[in-house]
């Protein structure tokens, strides 16, 4: 116990001295670390400013704005008459989270195309032995789930067969950009799930099946293809519906 805690004193700040910036700074670092090393997991209350303050040894108002910086990169949320909560450990998760439930479906599928189609085709050039069985796997789940009607357990098997195959790409960038937007697409999966009842259990097959054979070019199109029956489900024109067997067509 340090001379001032004995007597009742302020704590000593446990980012040395330095100007306001930099406290501010060192306190938001210090309060990502929490919530990022799981010590404040997602879902929880932190702890008030003024404990939070007493405990780092800084002025209550330096706090507050690193907590107003937490707020807004979406790590962290404010409910009045509760609390503040942790709803995110990733500074990138939390912002597409925030964009992307208020974003129109066609936008986000939109960003869903333009993501998946380069990691399809990225995918059945690079795909392991892991990822097939990964891929085989996540479809009977998504198979099994549809055929019980289980929306939840559907939405659920059909976000992992999609983050199988983008994982699949092996592009490390590409992996952490797709899974920060990943709770952002539940929303348009279930909707259309419960809207046309289908699965599109055959796109899907045929989708993982060209990755599996190795041909970027119909893993591309499938994916492609897939995606723009949603599109059109929510009357989009952005891309034309293509009718042509797989072999014929052109990305």
């Amino acid at each position: 116990m340090t001379a001032s805690e004995r007597t009742g004193g302020p704590r000593p700040s446990k980012f040395g001295l330095g100007s306001r910036t930099d406290l501010r700074e060192s306190a938001v670092d210090y309060l990502t670390e929490r919530i990022q090393s799981g010590d404040w997991p997602v879902g929880q209350q932190i702890p008030t400013e003024s404990e939070l303050a007493a405990e780092a040894g800084i002025s209550r108002n330096t706090i507050r704005e690193a907590v107003s910086s937490l707020v807004h990169t979406g790590l962290l949320e404010r409910r009045q008459g509760s609390g503040t909560f942790v709803v995110s450990q990733s500074e990138l998760t939390g912002l597409f989270e925030r964009h992307l439930s208020s974003k129109d479906r066609q936008d986000v599928l939109e960003i869903r195309l333009a993501l998946e189609v380069v990691a399809a085709a990225l995918a059945a050039t690079r795909r392991t032995d892991e990822d097939i069985e990964g891929l085989l796997a996540s479809m009977t789940a998504r198979r099994e789930t549809a055929d019980r009607n289980d929306v939840d357990g559907y939405v659920e098997a059909d976000l992992q067969l999609h983050r199988q195959f983008v994982r699949a790409a092996q592009n490390p960038l590409l992996i952490e950009l797709y899974d920060s937007m990943l709770e952002g697409f539940r929303e348009t999966i279930a909707s259309y799930f419960i809207e046309t009842g289908d699965p599109c259990h055959e796109e899907h097959e045929a989708l993982v099946h060209a990755i599996i054979a190795g041909d970027p070019l119909n893993a591309a199109i499938e994916l492609r293809v897939f995606l723009d029956s949603h599109l059109y489900h929510v009357e989009s024109t952005a891309w034309p519906r293509v009718h042509q067997e797989v072999g014929s067509r052109e990305v």
